[in-house]
Parts: C-alpha cells; structure tokens; sequence
C-alpha cells in the first residue's frame, strides 16, 4: 500500500530533527515523506534540507497554522501520479517506534476504514491518548487513558469517533470525497475533531490502533497554556457552531455553556474563553458558510445567544448568586403544575435512519410537576415513542422502557430507549415522551413531548439478513450467530436478525439489531421484516428444525441465500415428552427440502454435509462443510480460580465435566451409570454437568437421573450446575481433568472443542459427526457400552499423578533426568535432520548451525541422516544437485527432488504479510502448499518415521518443515530460528509449533516471542543454541590487511547484504559518522546480496569470505557491527567474540541485545547518536575493546562450545524422543485440533463462500 508522511514544523530545531530521524528508520519505509515548514526563523528548514535530502521540503512564506499548513502537504501529494493511498500526518514533537508505520497502515485493508489513529505515549511511558472523546454537548477533549501508566489496558484494536491528528493516518479517497481540513479553525484545534465528523458522515469507520505506537513531547509553559485554552475555546465554539443543529446549540449546549461559565474560578482561564468568544463573534459569518446555512433566523438566533453567553461570563463573579435568587423568586411566583415533566437529550439522535438501523436514545426525564410517578402497579409511568408522518399518521412504537423507580417531584432519572425504524421511507418526526400504561401520553395532558426530525432512506450499501429460531446469552449457537453479525458488520455489510424469539440478556448493541417476529407482532411491523428479506443481498437461514420464518426463502427476490444447517436430532431420540418440540423436529426433517431455495448450504460436518445432500435438492458441490467457529484461543490452560474451586468444591478431584442441554437424547444417565466403575478405581473423582436445565422437559430428565444416581449411590459425586455464564464455563473446563458426553447425535459439538481449546482429553461416542470433530485427539467408545465409557476415562486418570495435576501445564515439560541407559539406547538408533537444503556449500546461519549439530553427533557415535532436497541456492529452488544419498563428514546425506510449486503465492502472501495485512487462512494454506517442499521426501518419512528415534527439523518457515511435522508429528522436534517478523504471525505456524513433539529454540529471547507474542503453549521445549570448536582457530589481523588492503581501524559486517538485515541503516550510519568525524575509518562488508553499497572508498565490498579469511577479519576488525532486527541466534556475533573482539548490535533486536546484555561483550544501541559513541569509546581505548570482546569470548565458550552443548544436545533429544502418556499426547493434540476451528480460520472461509456465491449471482444476472 503506497503510503506518504507529512511533518509539519515550525522553528522545531533539534526536535523537529529527531522526529525525522525517526522517520527515516522505519520499516517498512514510507513511499514518501514531506516537510510543510511554517516560515520557521531558527533554521529548522536549512538543517532538513541538508540532512534529508530525499524527503520533499515545502517552505511556507509565513505561519499558516496547521490546517493550512497539512492542506498544502496532503495538495502536494493528492497531485503526484499516482498519489499515495495512505496519507500519515505527525507532529514535529513526535517520535515514532520503528514499526509503527506498518502497524498505524495495517488497517486500511478494511475498504470501510477512513482514518487510523495511534497509541500515544509520554516521553515517561505513561500514556497520553488512546483515542478521543468530545464531551456532549459542551464538546471538551477528553483524551482515554491520559496520565494512565500503560499496562496494556488499551491495547485492544477498536473504532472510535475521533483520533487526535498529532499522529494519524488517512485514506487519500476519503480525503477527495470529503474535502481537506477546514482552515478556518487555524492557527489550531479542533481541525482533526471536524475532519473525523466529516469521514463518519461520508460512512467512513475511524479506528484506534494500538500497535502503532510513539512518543509525543507536547510541553508547554504557563504562558502557552493561557494561549493553548483560549485555542481550544475557539475551535470548540466554532465546532459546535458547525456541526450542531439549532436545537442543539440553544437547548442543551446552551444549558451546559452557563454551568461551565458559572464554575470558571481562575482569572485567566475566564480570559481565555471570553477570547474565543470574541473571536467567534466575529468569524460567525464565516462559520455560516462553511456549514452553507442560509437561515437568517437562525444566526439571529445564534448571535443573540453568543452575546448573552458573552455577557454572563464578564459577571460570572456574581453568577451563584443571582441564581440562587432567581431560584427563590420562581418559587414564590410560580405554583407547578399537577403532572409536568421535563426531557433531555442525553446523546445526539440520529439525523438519518437506513432501513435496517435501530437505536437507543439516553433521556433525562425530570419531575417537575407536584405528583410522583409510579414505577410499578396497574399503570406504570413508561418512556415510549411515535412516529408521525408528513400526513399526521401516528404509529407506535414497540419498545417501551419502564423508569428505575418512583420518581418524586423534583427527582430525574436517565431512562434508555429502543427506537426501531418506521415502516416505511421518508421525513418522520419522533415524539419522545411518558406515557402512563393503559392510560394515556402525558402529551395529552399539556406535556410537550421531545420531538426530533429525522429522514428515514434506503441506503444502497450491502445488506445482510440473518434468519434463526432464536438467539440467547450463553449460548454456545447463540455466540455463533453473534459472531456472524459481527462478521459481517466489519465487512461492510448492514445487517439485520429475524428471530422468533430473543433473550433480551444480550448486549444492548447486538438486540438493536435484532427484530423480533413472530405470530404477535404486528402487521405492519411484519410488513418491515419483510422489507428486510426483499432488499437483502446475502440472507443466512440458521436451520436448527422448522420455524415459521424459515419459510420466508421462499419469497427471496435477488439475495444470495447461505443455508446454514445445524443437524436435527431424530425424533425419535428426543422422545414425546414435548410435543411441540418434537413436532418441530418431525416437520424439521420434512421441510429440509428447504435447502432447494439456497445459493450454498453449510454444514458444520461431513456428518451434516451428507444429510442435506442426501435430500437431493442441492447440487452436492454447493454443501460446503465449516466447522463452528469456536476458538479465540487456545492453550494448556492452567488451574481455575479459587473462587471456582471453592464454589463447586473441586479441590483435590478428578474433575469429569459434561457441558451441554440437558436432553435425554444427550444421555447423561449413561455417564451416571459408568460413574460408579470410574470412582471405585479414582475415588477424588466428580462428575459436573453443566447445561440449561430450565424447560419442563429438562427438568424431569434431571430428576429422573438425579434420582438414578441415588439409586448406585454415587449420588455425592455428581453435582448439577445448570447454566453458567461465560467466565464460569471458561474456569470449568479449566477445572476438568476429562470432558465426557454420551451424546448419541451431534451435528459438530461445540462443547468438546471448547474442552479441547483447554488442552483437556475428551471421551466421546463413536456416532455422527463426534469422531470426526474430535480427531485424533480423543478417545470413543460404542453408544451403549458402559464398561467401555470407564475404562476410557479411567486410562486417562491412570496417568496423573495426583488430582488436579494437570492443572500445572509446566508438568508436562518437566520430564525426568535422562540416564546412560537412553543415551546408550539412542545410539543404537537414527536421528534425522530435516532441512531445505544440506552440504559445504550451503551458508545460511541455520544450515550451518544444524551441520554443525549433525557432524558433532556423528563424532559421537550417533547414527545421523540428513533429509533435505536438492535445492542449494534459496533463490531458486530447482534442483541443484542429484536426487540420492551421499556421505559428509559421517553423516548420510539422503536427497529427494523439490516438488515443482508456484512460488509466487509463497512471496503474493510474505509481501501482503510484511505490509501488515494478514492473509486468509485459505492462503495461507495455499502459502504451504507452494513452498519449498519435496513431496518425495515427505512419502519416505511417511514410510520410514519409524526407524527414527526422532527428527531434527528446521527451520519453521519453509514447506519441508510444516509437512514433515504433519506427516510425523510425535516424531519431529523443531529447531524453528524464529525471529519477529510478519509470517511467523501465520495462524498455521502456530499449529505447527503446538504439534511438534518438542521445540528447541536458540536463545531465550526466540522462546519469550513464541510464548509472549505467538501464544506458543507446547510444553515440550529447551533452549540450545549452535555450537563452536572449544579451541578455535586464531585469526591472522596481518594477513587479512594484506588480502583487504585495509590499514586502518575498521568496523566488519558479515552475513547477507540485505534489507532484511538492516544492512541499509549500518551504512547510513557510518556515513553520517564520517561526515562529522573525517578519518581513517572503514566499513568492510562480507557477504553477497541484492544490496550494492555505495561507491566510496571508505566502504569496501569483499564478498563472500573463506572460513579462514572470515576469522581474520573477526579477528583485525574494531568491531562487528550486526544491527540485524531479525535474528534468532546470530552466529556472527559468537564468531567475532572467539577472535576476541567486540560487537555492536540494535537494542530492538531482542536476540543480539541479550547475547550482549547478558555478556558484556559490546554495544546496544538504538539510534545513530548511540552508535557514534560505541564508535568513539572503541576508537579512543583499544584496552576497552579488547576487554568488551574478552568477556564475549568468555560468554561463548562457557554457553554453545561443543564440550558444553554437545551433552545438553543428547539429553534432551534424549530426554524428548522418549514416548509418552496417554494423557500428554491427547492434551497436546487437543490444542493442536482446536486451532482448527478458531474465528480466523472460518471468517476467512466464510468470506471466501459469500464473495463467490455473490460473484456467481451477478454473472448469472448479467448472462440472464
């Protein structure tokens, strides 16, 4: 995505500079970057000119202020060919962290987003904005998070109404639309408030980013506050002014303009306002024309008010007490009367309605009559609310809300309101009032009603409707159902659910949109939902059994029509003890003929699939199977509250949990009947069952089971739970040791993967669609065998070692000290070493690294083959070298051809990845399927995993790790080299990560970022590293000066020449240093890639270096400099440090900043103010430097020389290559299935299936 920065300066000096500093660090970089200088007279433009020479500088004649000074910027750049897709706009008093600009652009995938803001931060980390809110109706900033330390609390993505413009992002499109800053509110505030006002009305989302992240200055002196107030002042007043309605400026912002005059105590803030009001008096024509009203009453209006506001504030001194005698003398003169009532807006109404938007609407309502209002009894006082057409035609609306208690007189209350649309287009007013039930509207006697136009249309942007039976709070379909909406809204759809019945426990946001509809509501209510379905473009029908609206597909008129089938339970397993139930299920069965009416039809299982298609109403290649999508996260969770513990009394218990309806065709009489074998050999087990238990029929079914656990007397064991919300449900199945269910039909079961989401066993039956929901990652038993049941969930308590073991998840990882019987017994047994490619001439840090391992092992008399492909050059991943086996250094090298791919998709998704946008997980498959792989080599492991005591595999990125883990899973322990960059983000590495038997990471830094940033749980792990000879080989500094020709000091790089190594910073480093310390300084760079350095003779290319030649370089070097970001070991830097000398590496790299933290043995640095001074001390003290690179040396021989690796290496491939227990296999297997079903990887899925039914449907239209 092309991208530009503007920074607007003014006299910015050395903080203007900084910030640019910053900005020329950026990765990724911005296409473009402009400075606007507003005539700055300390020569600020002078020294941009001179140290930026790339960045375009616009000088301004004379100060114009912000909004004009960005408007000349954003100009500059909408007239570029192409102009940039996204504009960013900083502060000169800014300093943005090195991702940021990816991070703050990232959003803008979403065609509906028009603005981005940041994440804020003082230079002393606490935080300075975190989004912004105008308080109505005075419209005061309020800054969300201001002077909070930053704990993460608003690190959660969302959509606001406005971000501050000290650092923001906008779409370039939107700004055409819209027009640019109105540069009437300079010199400044407010322009960015106006801005967001104008992107929200032009349907634009805003939203709040907290990963792009930065530091803003923003200090002021006294004398700046008193003129930064009277600013703000003046851009409030005309903000209100502009954007406000007339009712809205003389009523409640009015209202609230004289209580904030009132409570004014210092003089000078007193000042300030009545400044801005000054000036706003006299800027009001303008202020008329820029919102282009015409009204001559209404600025009459509005002036007359300003004037009064003006004056009240020059005796605000005296304003409490004039009050309190007005006060008085109302009460003497004025007798209320009897019933009278008093309305306040809350929150601005919406001046527009689309079709399918309901809202709720906040109202103070005052008593000021002589009589209370009842809350309760025969004729409660209730808020309500018409519609009144241009013809006078009253039409009531449905939602009333009650008052939250007797109100006496002089008493108000806030009172929430639903407020559906009417049923038909066009101009309506909306009369707000009480009405009191059964009775009469107050408006009848004499009380005006709050009366509000607003213009209903129809909108033309996409529509969705969503039919279903019902929807209900802690409901594992309801949660479905919520998460499709939500889907859909972020996709731009407007969406509305038809429902038969609602549970009003739902969020207030979600029920405004849902309609109810079923045979009670009225006609002309029907009539809408109608409406709804006609001009829909997507429908979804959630068929659980038969209901009235399902029907209504029928009557779809050019929508595309998902139906999304459930599964119904046979009746026959039902039973009759609910008729109506059980004749919706009969007629459920009968109707799903209605499948013939759809587009596509889902079912959430192979089970499903084959009964919609067995209807032979559907063609079969439009059933497309999705399985729900359950997970947000999944681990080895850890041990419950103790609040939990305590409440249901699982301390010291086997904990067995059944989560779902209590139905008898769930049959938890079964697990009742299997409970007494379990607790005779496990007698700490309980059994909960967990489920709504509140219909009739449920109810009797509980009886009778409680009734049957009585009888086998294991009736203490078991305890009912009913339902639980969703925080109590998350604990339980923390709690629970295995998750149960004898249910003998399921469409999917969400339940089981929400227990495997913990990373707990399930125990399920071998019918339906269970088996294939659980994988391999639970065990089964036949419907009727009770014995079976037991004896499967007693195999699992067998392997824990005490109840609630499994609640410490680092047990699984603490596996006992290996000992020389398995050493001597993992002799006499192969290792494989997986990687791309393998052999002497193969350079990568990680190929090395691994040879290394392999030839040591072999030395040590270990069997170790070498698995790889025929691919040298990862530029190109032909076939290099013979498919076949060969021998190197004791170690079989085994060679299989590269399967011919598209690498395109490979580099399509690492492209869209490093712009910050994540893939679909349909590409990220086709990621996988178009690597580097070898299907040949995954069809041997296939056959011959076996004969391996485990396999080695790295590293994690390419196509011959993923499918080798897949193919073996308990067999391959990956070595994964991960480092934070955009694709190890990819939800299918993360599975990877889960599934491996083991995971040996190279530093602790690797291991934090998989934990702490990935979400990597996989217990199973140690950290290693690559290893070096314990007496190395001392470099030759005379010998390398004469095959350089290098004489003086000079700092080495070695590795790849490339972007990603950051190489690009290093040299624009050393060439700054130059500039300001001329000398004999040299930067030599090893290495080869598709960076060419600049041609100076100070900067000297020696290319790919012999091993012996390398070493003399290390070893004659002043320093290495490694400023690498991505690193996951970095073996340069433990080279250079056994040659003795020091390195100096970025502090943002969390791998190189450790070896360095924790070694002493060089520099950290984060900008090019800290490099110029690790320069300098070396320069200046050669027995510093030798110091620095003694204690690096030190550090690597006492860490990763083979003599101290080696054995750490054979234990614990020992110690993980060894089988283990049932329960740890399913446990991780449970996790690893889970990730299968999460949000991500349906919302990709599901996305996928809309645009392709709605592109089928348009074709078809234009064909017809």
């Amino acid at each position: 995505m092309n991208s530009a920065i503007i920074v607007l300066t003014w006299n910015g000096g050395a903080e203007a500079i900084a910030c640019l500093q910053r900005v020329r660090q950026l990765d990724p970089a911005p296409n473009t970057v402009v400075v606007v200088d507003n005539d700055s007279r300390d020569g600020t433009p002078d020294q941009v000119a001179a140290l930026f020479p790339t960045f375009l500088l616009i000088r301004n004649p004379r100060n114009l202020g912000y909004a004009a000074g960005m408007n000349i910027g954003i100009r500059a750049l909408l007239d570029q060919n192409p102009p940039p897709d996204i504009i960013i706009l900083l502060n000169q008093d800014t300093l943005v962290d090195p991702g940021w600009l990816g991070a703050i652009i990232a959003p803008f995938a979403d065609p509906a987003v028009g603005a981005v803001g940041c994440k804020i931060r003082y230079p002393d980390g606490t935080i300075q904005h975190a989004g912004l809110t105008l308080d109505w109706p005075l419209a005061l900033p309020r800054h969300i998070g201001r002077d909070e330390p930053d704990h993460g609390q608003y690190d959660v993505p969302r959509y606001v109404n406005f971000v501050t413009f000290a650092a923001a992002a906008l779409r370039s499109e939107a700004l055409r639309q819209i027009g640019l800053f109105d540069e009437g509110y300079s010199p400044a505030y407010f322009e960015d408030a106006d801005l967001c006002v104008r992107l929200r009305q032009a349907g634009y989302l805003i939203r709040y980013e907290p990963r792009a992240t930065l530091v803003h200055r923003e200090a002021m002196s006294q004398q700046d506050r008193l003129t930064h107030n009277a600013l703000v002042h003046q851009g409030r007043l005309r903000f209100v002014l502009k954007t406000y309605t007339l009712d809205e400026i003389t009523g409640p912002f009015a209202q609230a303009e004289r209580d904030l005059i009132r409570y004014l105590e210092q003089p000078s803030e007193k000042r300030a306002l009545r400044w801005a009001y000054d000036k706003t008096l006299a800027d009001l024509p303008h202020i008329w024309l820029a919102r282009r009203e015409t009204d001559q009453a209404m600025s009459d209006a509005v002036q007359r008010l300003l004037l009064n506001l003006q004056h009240e504030l020059s005796k605000s001194s005296y304003r409490r007490i004039a009050a309190r005698l007005a006060d008085i003398e109302d009460l003497v003169t004025n007798q209320p009367a009897l019933l009278a009532a008093c309305y306040t807006l809350l929150d601005a109404p919406p001046l527009r309605l689309d079709l399918s938007e309901s809202f709720r609407i906040n109202v103070d309502v005052h008593n000021i009559g002589r009589i209370a209002w009842r809350s309760a009894g025969a004729h409660p006082i209730r808020l309500g609310y018409l519609w009144i057409n241009q013809s006078g035609e009253r039409i009531a609306g449905l939602h009333r809300s009650a008052i939250p208690k007797d109100l006496l007189p002089g008493e108000h209350a806030h009172v929430a309101l639903r407020i559906d649309p009417p049923p038909q287009a066009g101009v309506w007013q909306l009369q707000i009032g009480l009405v009191e039930e059964y009775i009469d509207w107050f408006s009848t006697y004499g009380v005006p009603p709050l009366c509000i136009d607003i213009e209903y249309v129809l909108d033309t942007g996409p529509r969705a409707v969503i039919l279903t039976l019902s929807i209900a709070a802690y409901d594992a379909i309801g949660g479905y159902i919520l998460f499709q909406l939500q889907m859909l809204r972020s996709a731009g759809y407007r969406v509305v659910i038809l429902a038969e019945h609602v549970d009003q426990r739902l969020p207030t946001d979600i029920l405004l949109s849902v309609v109810t509809i079923n045979r009670k509501t009225p006609e002309k209510y029907y009539a809408v939902a109608i409406e709804h379905l006609h001009r829909a473009d997507l429908i979804i029908l959630h068929y659980p059994l038969f209901y009235d609206l399902a029907s209504l597909i029928r009557d779809v008129r050019h929508g595309v029509v998902l139906f999304d089938y459930h599964g119904i339970t046979p009746p026959d397993i039902w039973g009759v003890e609910s008729p109506d139930y059980y004749a919706r299920m009969v007629r459920g069965i009968a109707n799903l003929s209605l499948v013939q009416y759809a587009n596509y039809a889902i079912g959430h299982s192979r089970f499903t699939c084959a009964e919609l298609i067995a209807t032979g109403m559907i063609n079969p290649k439009h059933v497309i199977q999705m399985g729900f999508p359950i997970v947000t996260h999944a681990a080895l969770s850890g041990a419950p509250s103790r609040d939990l513990i305590e409440r249901f009394d699982v301390h010291n218990k086997h904990v067995l949990l059944y989560v779902g309806r209590m139905a008898r065709s769930k049959r938890v009489d079964m697990l009742i009947e299997a409970l007494p074998a379990v607790v005779a050999r496990h007698p700490e087990t309980k059994l909960l069952l967990v489920g709504d238990d509140r219909p009739l029929v449920y109810r009797q079914y509980v009886r009778e089971v409680a009734a049957r656990a009585r009888e086998l007397g294991v009736a203490a064991y078991v305890q009912f739970t009913g339902q639980v919300d969703e925080t109590t449900l998350d604990q339980l199945y923390r709690a629970c040791a295995v998750f149960v269910t004898a249910s003998i039909h399921e469409g999917f079961c969400m339940p089981v993967v929400e227990a495997m989401a913990h990373g707990r066993p399930v125990v399920v039956t071998c019918v339906t669609a269970l088996p294939e929901t659980v994988g391999d990652a639970g065990l089964l038993f036949n419907p009727d065998d009770v014995a079976g049941l037991a004896d499967q969930i007693c195999r699992l308590l067998d392997d824990l070692p005490h109840p609630g073991a499994h609640w410490d998840v680092s047990t699984f990882g603490r596996l006992a000290p290996v000992t020389e019987e398995e050493i001597a017994a993992l002799r006499q047994r192969k290792i494989g070493i997986v990687t791309p490619r393998y052999g002497v001439g193969v350079l990568g840090g990680a190929e090395q690294g691994i040879r290394g391992w392999a030839e040591q092992l072999a030395a040590r008399g270990y069997t170790v083959e070498a698995l790889t492909t025929t691919t040298v050059d990862m530029s190109n991943w032909g076939d290099h070298v013979p498919p076949g086996v060969d021998h190197l250094n004791g170690v079989t090298i085994r060679r299989f051809r590269t399967t011919s791919t598209d690498n395109r998709c490979f580099h399509a998704v690492r492209e869209q990845a490093e712009v910050g946008k994540l893939p679909r997980f349909r590409e990220e498959q086709r990621f996988m399927e178009h690597n580097l792989r070898s299907v040949d080599l995954e069809r041997f492991i296939a056959q011959h995993a076996e004969e391996y005591a485990c396999l080695l595999v790295i590293p994690y990125l390419f196509g011959t790790s993923y499918w080798t883990i897949r193919t073996a899973p308990e067999r391959s322990i990956l070595i994964p080299c991960l480092h934070d960059e955009p694709l190890a983000r990819l939800s299918i590495f993360r599975s990877m990560l889960e599934q491996a038997a083991a995971l040996f990471f190279n530093s602790r830094e690797e291991e934090a970022f998989a934990t702490r940033v990935l979400g990597v749980t996989n217990p199973y792990r140690a950290c290693l590293g690559f290893g070096f000879p314990d007496h190395p080989e001392p470099g030759n500094p005379h010998r390398f000066r004469e095959h350089s020709g290098i004489t003086g000091p000079f700092l080495l790089y070695a590795g790849r020449l490339e972007y990603g190594k950051n190489v690009p910073q290093l040299i624009d480093y050393f060439i700054r240093y130059k500039a300001e310390r001329p000398g004999a300084l040299t930067l030599a760079l090893s290495g080869t890639g598709n960076i060419s350095p600049p041609s100076r003779h100070d900067i000297v290319a020696l290319g790919m270096l012999p091993r012996e030649v390398l070493n003399d370089a290390f070893a004659s070097a002043l320093a290495l400099c490694q400023l690498s970001l991505n690193e996951s070991f970095s073996l340069v830097l433990m080279e250079s440090w056994l040659q003795g000398r020091p390195v100096i590496v970025h502090a943002d790299c969390a791998v190189t900043n450790g070896h360095v933290e924790r070694s002493g043995g060089g520099y950290a640095v984060r900008s090019y103010e800290d490099f110029r001074a690790a320069v300098d001390t070396l320069l200046a003290n050669d027995e510093h430097a030798a110091t620095l690179g003694a204690r690096g040396k030190a550090y690597v021989i006492e860490r990763y020389t083979w003599s101290r690796l080696l054995p750490r290496i054979e234990e614990n491939i020992a110690r993980f290559s060894r089988p283990r227990s049932l329960y740890a296999r399913l446990a991780q297997r449970s996790v690893v299935r889970a990730l299968e079903f999460t949000r991500q990887r349906f919302e990709a899925d599901f996305l996928d299936l809309v645009e392709r039914a709605l592109a089928e449907t348009r074709a078809q239209a234009r064909a017809d």
